[in-house]
């Protein structure tokens, strides 16, 4: 009888964790559903803060250019530097909070996932691995990374829609490399830290199913998506985002309990 290769067992047995493993599934769903309500309000809370900034620039500006001569204030005395600040301090509590809800819900449902995988994880020690392969491994590096290619794209390449397909692959390919870290986070050690990041990035070139499996993940992500907006795209926009919102779920955490397996079956080997 022929084996089943990566793929097969990794797609079979996703669905098999899910029927072992029920309630912690469910309990994906509700965290996953709880991120994305998180994120929706960090943005809604410092977008409505931004606005209202930009907004009291904006009409200031006009006072000024009504009310000056020679490019001297004669109607206020409104400080552009301070409220410029203000507005940009939003931007970074908006993002540092995002990045808050990304850890803090994040690392638990990825600790989840393994446990479905595993069955036994330390927990704790998961959450602090999560956290410095996010935080020291992607999101630190990645800041400079992003900032200074946008930069060298963006004065190299004049058609947006270049530099966002750039931009797009950039992504694709640095999440391939965190969900597959985030996958073998059980496999690490504390004081092997180090050790274990060479061996996921190793793997993460030289074995090419696991690059699939993501690319597999993310097609089964973002269909639903796109099949929604289509599908209800003359409708009231908060019906869209409910429908969102409770479907959409599902998919995310069946392609993260794939690409587990997945990368756990290819450490097996």
């Amino acid at each position: 009888m022929q084996k089943k290769g990566v793929m097969a067992k990794s797609f079979i047995g996703s669905f098999r964790y899910i029927k072992k493993s029920p309630f912690i599934f469910f309990m994906l769903y509700l965290m996953q559903c709880i991120f994305i309500a998180a994120c929706v309000a960090v943005i809604w809370h410092f977008g409505s803060l931004f606005e209202n900034s930009v907004s009291v620039i904006e009409d200031e500006w006009v006072n000024l250019s009504a009310n000056s001569v020679n490019g001297i204030d004669l109607f206020s005395g409104f400080d552009f530097a301070d409220e410029l600040v203000n507005a940009q301090v939003f931007i970074w509590k908006m993002f540092l909070s995002l990045y808050l809800c990304y850890f803090l819900i994040n690392s638990v449902i990825w600790n989840l996932t393994n446990m479905m995988v595993t069955k036994f994880i330390h927990f704790f020690r998961h959450i602090i691995l999560f956290f410095g392969v996010l935080t020291l491994v992607f999101a630190i590096p990645s800041f400079f990374i992003i900032n200074v290619a946008l930069e060298f794209f963006r004065n190299a390449i004049d058609e947006p829609i270049t530099l966002l397909i750039t931009s797009i692959f950039i992504s694709i390919i640095a999440s391939y490399f965190m969900y597959t870290s985030f996958a073998l986070i059980p496999f690490y050690k504390v004081n092997e830290f180090f050790s274990m990041l060479k061996k996921t990035f190793l793997l993460c070139f030289t074995k090419w199913r696991a690059f699939a499996s993501y690319i597999i993940a993310v097609i089964v992500s973002i269909i639903p998506l796109i099949i929604i907006y289509y599908t209800f795209e003359f409708v009231n926009i908060y019906i869209l985002f409910i429908l969102i919102f409770f479907i959409w779920p599902i998919f995310a955490n069946w392609s993260r309990l794939f690409i587990v397996a997945a990368v756990h079956e290819l450490m097996q080997k």
